[in-house]
């Protein structure tokens, strides 16, 4: 599932996607909100109750996640609930947030993440979660993990072999059980 807004005018709000399994053959994720965020604003997007079975190969920004959301336009990304997601397999990246300088698919600059919760994820293998913004305007900010798990263990912050938060990203909180 690719959720995009590929005209400058073009909001893209209430998206939910349920009770689905989710197989990203050769360059795809399972879920990826983003590559192309052209219009303002992209919220109040909902991702509940999926299997993630496979995502991978090579992208702009380096390899698919099990599912992301990448800011490469002008547009906010604002308002996005991940909750009771299942990642079976050893993709090569578990999530990913990331702001882009908006060069590699059009020319209209960079965007925003902000209001990110994931309550209820479990990924069955330990792989990177990367968190990166671009700048101090164009950052990740409100982001929370709410009891979710890498291969069996609770997910904390101070996982950096998992876990990478860059200085262009603010107020990420995790939540343990």
């Amino acid at each position: 599932v690719a959720i995009k807004s590929l005209r400058p005018g073009q909001n893209v709000e209430n998206i939910c996607v349920l009770n689905s399994t989710m197989v990203g053959f050769a360059f795809a994720d399972g879920i990826t909100i983003g590559f192309e965020t052209n219009g303002p604003v992209m919220k109040d997007i909902l991702a509940r109750n999926c299997d993630i079975v496979l995502s991978g190969g090579g992208n702009a920004v380096g390899r698919h996640s099990a599912f992301s959301i990448i800011a490469d336009g002008p547009g906010w990304v604002t308002d996005v609930r991940f909750e009771n997601l299942r990642v079976e397999a050893a993709v090569d990246r578990l999530f990913e947030l990331h702001v882009t300088d908006g060069s590699a698919y059009v020319k209209r600059g960079p965007g925003h993440i902000r209001g990110v919760y994931l309550k209820d994820i479990t990924w069955a293998a330990a792989k990177p979660i990367i968190l990166s913004g671009l700048d101090d305007n164009h950052l990740v900010e409100d982001v929370v993990f709410d009891h979710c798990t890498v291969a069996g263990q609770p997910l904390r912050r101070d996982m950096t072999d998992i876990v990478t938060i860059d200085p262009f990203v603010r107020n990420v909180t995790f939540k343990t059980p």
